[in-house]
């Protein structure tokens, strides 16, 4: 599972976990869809698939001071559009 893979990146951002999400969900799309939000508590997780199969799953969680914790995790690291991915979420911090 992704869960148990090393992160390829894990930054935090000002901004509250709506607002990142809003920023990221649509570069993303842009990258390599389909996109899938989901909810985990306050926590909101971003998923693209292949062949229903994750490759790539961003996770972002509110951080207790304010702003979000985001990690993203990729099945194979130099998979197309992880590098991409990294860039956008980077962006949207």
């Amino acid at each position: 599972m992704l869960r148990d893979r090393p992160p390829v990146l894990t930054t935090e951002s000002d901004k509250d976990v709506d607002t990142y999400i809003g920023c990221l969900n649509p570069k993303l799309v842009a990258i390599r869809p389909p996109v899938q939000l989901m909810r985990d508590g306050n926590a909101a997780i971003l998923r693209i698939t292949s062949f229903a199969n994750p490759v790539l799953v961003v996770t972002v969680s509110p951080r207790a001071g304010g702003g979000s914790d985001i990690q993203l995790r990729a099945r194979i690291s130099g998979a197309k559009g992880v590098a991409a991915s990294v860039e956008a979420a980077n962006a949207c911090r």
